[in-house]
């Protein structure tokens, strides 16, 4: 496995990022990785990607290519470390932050964020709303994690602390983190408005943890499909093919589970969470200011076809009643800092008036979102990912009649032929449809491929299996 390190052409010879490159190369596992250093030009040309864990990267000032080329290997399962902060640094500063940044990540293991900032550690939570049933409640438990209930004044039983299987969730606590009030009121109003029979859900609110699905598995696990975790930073946040990265505060973020009676189509279920934040984010969005808000299939959501704004991870199983459990994480980059691309941030830019616009809260942009989310689910239960759903789906996307390559493996799934096609639509499950181009595939009138076996490689418009080796 190869750790890649990418500078600047007129970096190269900088006696500095020479000694970064030595300290790293003195420091990574060698006996597990190999190191090699290109350039910023050599990144697009040299297929270093395929054998790669580890992208680090020392290129300041992204451009939008150079930004969603990370983007897509990092969506491929590749971990990106940015060091410009340490090549702008002093020396004796840089070497002992840099290995304290190695250490953390181990190579393997973690992704630190964009800012490689130093990681927070693990913090108590709150369950917040109408809580007094819960004070007989002492833990509930799922593979993943313990969760124990309790006051401000006194630590659970067993517990000293939360870690990263470990949470306590005060219950009258003082919380200036996370307004519930401002969530449930506008939940409340949507579901009045449109005659959505849905209770108000709690929330759990998580300062940091690992992964706000893990909470929510803990719910499901025991039953309860009525409380939305949040959290305002992931150590370890998940994402498809078991992707794991670092979400930094300023990401709106959260987790809930919800059951559904003969659900013949469940893999469109994170379609519709895609449809449900290109819906809330747009009901919050100023009239005057147009959002070039699009879906990437199956999924992400991205602004302008460039930047990945948002994410959506869905998973699902069967309960031991026979209804199939889901469990949904969603993250919309809201607030966050440079160089990540925010929503609040595009929309000033964006605006005319820049300076009359009240910023988007997380707490209204959440509560939309659910409330879509469940319009949605409610549609789908009641008549199936028709017609009108997959209409509506592809008015959001950014596919529409794209013309795409695809790696053929019908035949031999580590096959590298690629073909073209025309992307057409989605069917009643969610898969893509592409209508082949050319000779050798004139018989065929289109392909379907499935969400879940297949990426999205925007940098070439590339659709290629998933394989696992």
């Amino acid at each position: 496995m190869d750790v890649v390190i990418i500078q600047r052409k007129n970096q190269l010879k900088s006696p500095f990022s020479q000694t970064i490159f030595d300290y790293l190369n003195k420091t990574i596992d060698k006996k597990r990785f190999a190191l090699h250093h290109i350039t910023d030009q050599e990144m697009f040309k040299v297929p270093w990607t395929k054998n790669a864990k580890m992208a680090i990267s020392a290129l300041d000032n992204l451009s939008d290519s150079e930004n969603n080329f990370f983007a897509e290997f990092t969506d491929m399962g590749g971990y990106v470390l940015d060091i410009t902060k340490f090549c702008n640094s002093s020396e004796s500063v840089t070497l002992a932050d840099l290995g304290a940044k190695l250490k953390q990540v181990g190579v393997s293991e973690t992704l630190i964020g964009e800012n490689c900032t130093q990681l927070p550690g693990y913090t108590d939570g709150f369950l917040l709303g109408s809580t007094e049933s819960w004070v007989k409640i002492n833990q509930l438990t799922s593979s993943k994690m313990t969760v124990t209930f309790g006051n401000a004044q006194t630590k659970p039983a067993n517990s000293d602390y939360s870690t990263s299987d470990r949470l306590k969730l005060i219950l009258d606590g003082a919380v200036n983190g996370f307004d519930y009030i401002l969530f449930s009121s506008r939940l409340k109003n949507l579901f009045e408005r449109n005659n959505l029979h849905i209770k108000t859900p709690l929330i759990a609110f998580v300062p940091v943890l690992d992964s706000t699905m893990d909470v929510a598995q803990v719910f499901s696990s025991s039953g309860i499909h009525s409380i939305v975790t949040v959290a305002d930073v992931q150590l370890k946040g998940r994402g498809r093919r078991k992707n794991v990265w670092i979400s930094n505060k300023g990401c709106a973020m959260m987790s809930f589970s919800f059951e559904l009676k003969n659900c013949s189509q469940p893999s469109t279920i994170q379609l519709l969470a895609a449809m449900a934040v290109v819906r809330g984010i747009r009901s919050l969005t100023p009239k005057s200011v147009k959002l070039p808000l699009g879906i990437k299939w199956p999924n992400d959501v991205y602004l302008g076809g460039k930047t990945k704004i948002a994410g959506v991870l869905v998973t699902a199983e069967f309960g031991s009643d026979g209804q199939m459990k889901f469990l949904a994480g969603i993250g919309v980059n809201l607030d966050n800092e440079a160089p990540t691309v925010s929503l609040n941030d595009s929309i000033i830019t964006l605006s005319h008036h820049p300076n009359q616009l009240d910023v988007m809260k997380r707490e209204d942009l959440l509560a939309s979102i659910y409330f879509y989310c469940f319009q949605y689910i409610q549609q789908l239960s009641e008549k199936g990912f028709n017609d009108e759903l997959i209409e509506e789906y592809c008015g959001m996307w950014m596919h529409d009649r794209q013309k795409v390559t695809y790696v053929d493996s019908s035949t031999n799934r580590l096959s590298t032929v690629r073909l073209e096609g025309i992307v057409r639509s989605v069917d009643s499950e969610g898969f893509l449809l592409v209508e082949p181009l050319g000779e050798r595939v004139s018989g065929q009138k289109v392909i379907r491929l499935h969400p879940d076996g297949n990426s999205f490689d925007l940098t070439e418009n590339l659709l290629y299996p998933n394989v696992c080796t």
